[in-house]
Parts: C-alpha cells; structure tokens; sequence
C-alpha cells in the first residue's frame, strides 16, 4: 500500500516539450516548463515514501497520448508528434497530489467530454469537464463501507457512462452513475477489469486448485459467461484489454517466476495462446501497458533516478506463439456434413444438445431448429422469451434454459425458484439440474424447491444416479476427474492426468452415451477432446476443429461426435465425427 506525505512539488506542464519517433513520447522530468513531474530524493529533502512517483498512467486513443501527471495534478494530450492538444487541471487539490488513474468520458473518445480523475492523497475520484475544468461530479472518500476508497488502482467508464473502480485496498469493484450515485460491487483480485463496448463487466477470478476463469457480467451485475484460462502455474495474472474479436490481453509473471520481466499475452476467447511478448515493467506505475488494434505501448519510467532520465511511451511488437506438440491416439475418424445452421441461428449461436436422433440448436434470442440426424431435415421453432439466453439443456424433448438475468426458463418444474443465480451454465440430469459457472455450484432436484449449494465446485456436468463429475489438481499438483454425490462426497471413480496436463478453456460435458466424461480443453495452442469412462480410463484422446460458441459438441446417439464447425467462407455447419478405430 502507498504512504503518503503531506510535503508539496508544484509542478507545472502548460506547454509540450515532449518529442516523439515512430510513435513513441519522450518527455523530461522536472519542475521547469514542459516536463513532468517527479518526486524522489533527489527533489524532496528527507524523502521517507516507499517508492518514487512519476506519472502513474496513460492511454493511447488512436494517434493521441494521454498522460497523466500524478505529482503535477494535470492530465495532458498530445497528438503523435508531441504537440500538447489540451491540459485538464484538477481542481480543489491541496498540499501534496498523486493522482492514480483516469477514465474518459464521452462517445468520441478523440473528443471526449469530461474525464474521471482519482487522487490517492484524499481518496476522491472527480469527474471534471475538458470544456471548462468544473467538477461534474465527485465520489469515494477515504472508508471501508461500499462506495468507500482505501487504495484505487484502476478506473473505467462503460459505454452507459457508469464508472467502475478498482480499489485494491478493500479487494471491491465498485460501480456507480455517470453522477456519482453508487450502484453495486464486486470482490475483487486485483486482476485488472475491462468494461466492452456492450457495457460488460470482464473479470479476472483465481479459483484453488483450478486457476484463473475469465468471467463476464451484464451492466446489472448478472453473470454471462465465465471462461476456464487455466494458468495455474503463473502468478499476478491480470486482463489489460479486449481485442475487437474477443481475444484477451493478459499480463502475468512467467512460470518460472519474475526476474526482471513479465510476459504479455494475446489469448483466444476459447484459450488458444495467439501472440506473446515480455518487457520490463516500472516501478510504480498503475496503468503502464495498453494495448490499441495490434500495436502495444509501454510506459518506460524510472523514477528513482529521475531527473537523469526520461519518461517514455513507446510501442512494442508482438511474436507469434508456438504451440508443443502433444501425443493423441491414433485414431481413423470419418467427417460426414449433416446441416448448414441458417444465418439467423448461426449469428446469436448458443450450441447443440440432443435428444433422441434430434439435434437442438439454439439462438440466444430464442429461435431454434431441429435436426433429424437420420435425414438432416430442419424445422424451426421460437422459445417465449424477451430475455437473451445464454445457456440452455433438453430434457424429454423439451428446453430448459438460463436466460441473461440468471433466470431459469422452459421446462422447469413449477416449484423451483426461478433465481436469480449466479451462475452461467445449465446442466439436466435424472435427478434434476446443476447450475455452474460463478464460485458455487447449484443443483435444483426434483424433489424439493430450494437449491443445494456445492461449495467452490467451479467445472462440472451430472451423470445419473446422483452423481456428477469435476476436475480441480490433487495435492500432487496434477488433474483428476472425479465423481461426487450432491452431499460432496467422491465415490471413488477418479481419472489422474498426465504431469504435463496443463489445460486452458477446460470444460466438461456433454456425457458419452454410457455417462463417460468429456473433457474439452486448449493444449499446447490445439484443442483437444478426451473421453473419460465411468471406470476412471480414458477411452481416448483426439484433436478438435476450433470453437464456434460456448457449447459446440454433442454426442450422436450410436456412432460418433456432433460438432459446430465453421467453414472458410464463415458458415455454420453440423457435422458428425465418426471413429472407426478407436484406441484407448
């Protein structure tokens, strides 16, 4: 946590100095005009903080920099020569200022209207006009009740205007209005967030013996979708940004732990690795690295040797990641194109489940078709709902599914609450419904109303005979697949993997025709599929064709796997994967 001293370093940056090359700013330190200011031993007689400050943050929109001039009080734009093109002086600061992050306000972020501004030294963040330099708004105060700062790292606005705040030091997101008015928080791991251009919520969770999850929630605060990332072995994971196709910008130290540098990579919504880089971070910093298109820029900053040296901004380049090669079992698989999904399905598409020889696919906004898997006719059907869907299962013919606000729709039965939930995935058995997805498991049984919590199981699929399956690491460090009873007890049926297990995007299910354990997941770049028997064998182990939605594989009731695949020209197709020769 930062101390805080009362001294004062009046420093000013009314006229831009700064000089930039192929897109990277340089800039001096110091108190004269046109530098930004420091504060160290080298400035400040009886210096006794824990650490030296410079600017804590900046962002890139488009060709502009933005700095933020924590000692001075000032945020700064620049255009990609240097120019200065506005200053933004935060009023009402007294004695000494450290201003931590900012946020921009407005629907042209190269004009933005007003900016949010936090301040270490008081705990207040302020929304302040570019116009004019008036406060619009003013929230936090130094507490540890919601609403309430003790240590802010991070901020950002949504495209509603709602401002989210990261405090590290009491482990909460706080969410308020565009006016300040405090609306709802989250625990939190100091694991970056990213807000969408939907005005989604994208959170970092780290689960024991699991590993991280990148969770998604609506502006209401109801979670959508919750993505296992694995990297169990790193540490200090954090998301820096989205990219526009939905790949992640994660931050980490590496596996082998920090010396000096940490590694940045580019991953799938589903997992797969894309592109990575390491570099060196800076003392102190908040905001250091940010991520625009397919160009990174990174914050080069020692404050402690400051004024001999500069604050820069420059890019960095990404390198293409390379997958390891894994051993499957050899197998002869034969691929038969059942359907082309219809555009108005394959553009909201939610996946697959079977019932019978019926494949039902579903859109999120509750249109549907069935396929006969004996002919590859299709019919159309439509759900009553006004609410998007997000996940969904097949019980006698019949859907049942978890709508966007975590409610629970279709074939339910009567006396079941209905939710909320916290939870993003729907799973129907014998006995009743699982829900998962959040940091506890739901199972809904037949026979009562009230839901039976299972503590922290965050990967699972039910089997029949009240059981169901998950995976976590057992002490020795390595995966296993379990059964359990619904009281949490296991019964004994495990599966170990392999030391060298160490999966991304790990999901479970849909159950093999006998109740085998499907476990799909993202090994070495590839994504692989293996099939686990209810006697704790793997049957076998192949590659897959790259994801197209959430739930995108089913079984095919005699012969073989159903997948969603995409073809090159971007359609949508059913397909069956037959194996001839399996081998275990």
């Amino acid at each position: 946590m930062k101390s805080i001293s009362l001294l004062c370093v009046a420093t000013m940056l009314s006229l831009a100095s700064a000089s930039c090359q192929a897109q990277t700013w340089n800039f001096d330190y110091g108190n004269e005009k046109g530098k930004v200011a420091f504060y160290n031993s080298n400035n400040t007689p009886n210096f006794a903080e824990d650490l030296p400050y410079g600017p804590l943050s900046f962002r890139v929109i488009n060709n502009n920099l933005w700095v933020l001039d924590s000692i001075a009080g000032k945020l700064s734009c620049f255009d990609e020569k240097g120019n200065l093109l506005k200053t933004v002086v935060v009023p009402g600061l007294e004695g000494f200022k450290l201003l931590e992050d900012f946020a921009l306000v407005g629907n042209d972020l190269n004009n933005p209207e007003s900016v949010w501004i936090a301040n270490a030294a008081d705990n207040t963040i302020r929304k302040i006009s570019i116009a004019d330099g008036k406060v619009l708004a003013q929230v936090g105060g130094a507490g540890n009740e919601p609403g309430k700062i003790i240590q802010v790292n991070q901020l950002e606005v949504d495209a509603g205007g709602r401002l989210y705040v990261g405090d590290i030091g009491r482990s909460k997101l706080s969410v308020f209005t565009s006016t300040g008015s405090f609306l709802r928080e989250y625990y939190w791991q100091s694991t970056g967030f990213v807000v969408d251009k939907y005005a989604n919520l994208h959170l970092i969770n780290y689960c024991e013996n699991v590993g991280y999850f990148h969770r998604v929630y609506s502006s209401k605060g109801q979670l959508l979708n919750s993505t296992h990332l694995g990297f169990i072995n790193n540490t200090n994971l954090k998301i820096n940004s989205l990219t526009d196709d939905g790949s992640l910008i994660l931050s980490m130290i590496p596996e082998d732990g920090y010396k000096g540098v940490l590694d940045l990579l580019k991953v799938s919504k589903y997992g797969e690795v894309l592109e990575k880089l390491q570099y060196v971070p800076p003392t102190s910093m908040n905001r250091y690295i940010q991520v625009v298109g397919n160009k990174v820029f990174q914050a080069e900053a020692n404050f402690e040797t400051a004024p001999k040296t500069k604050f820069i901004v420059k890019p960095l380049e990404w390198s293409k990641a390379k997958g390891v090669s894994s051993a499957f079992a050899s197998m002869e698989i034969k691929t038969k194109n059942i359907a082309k999904i219809p555009l108005e399905i394959s553009s909201n598409l939610v996946g697959i489940r079977v019932y019978k020889n019926l494949a039902f696919i579903l859109a999120s906004n509750g249109k549907y078709i069935t396929v006969d898997l004996t002919n590859g006719n299709i019919k159309n059907h439509k759900l009553n709902t006004s609410t998007k869907i997000i996940d969904y299962d097949v019980v006698v013919g019949k859907i049942i599914y978890l709508d966007e606000q975590g409610m629970i729709g279709g074939h339910a039965f009567p006396k079941w609450s209905k939710g909320p939930y916290d939870s993003c995935r729907i799973e129907a058995c014998d006995k009743g419904v699982i829900l998962s997805g959040g940091n506890n498991a739901y199972f809904l049984s037949k026979n009562e109303s009230a839901p039976v919590t299972l503590p922290e199981v965050y990967t699972t699929v039910p089997v029949d005979n009240g059981l169901f399956w998950s995976m976590n690491k057992n002490a020795e460090k390595r995966w296993e697949a379990n059964l359990y009873d619904y009281a949490g007890k296991k019964n004994g049926i495990k599966y170990t993997f392999s030391e060298y297990f160490e999966p991304t995007n790990l999901e479970l299910g849909p159950n093999g025709i006998d109740g085998e354990l499907l476990v799909s997941s993202t090994e070495d770049n590839s994504r692989t599929l293996a099939l686990i028997g209810n006697n704790g064998r793997m049957f076998w182990k192949i590659k897959g064709p790259q994801k197209v939605c959430n739930r995108d594989v089913a079984f095919e009731p005699i012969s073989g796997l159903l997948f969603l695949e995409k073809t090159q020209n971007g359609e949508i197709l059913l397909s069956q994967w037959i194996f001839t020769t399996p081998e275990g």
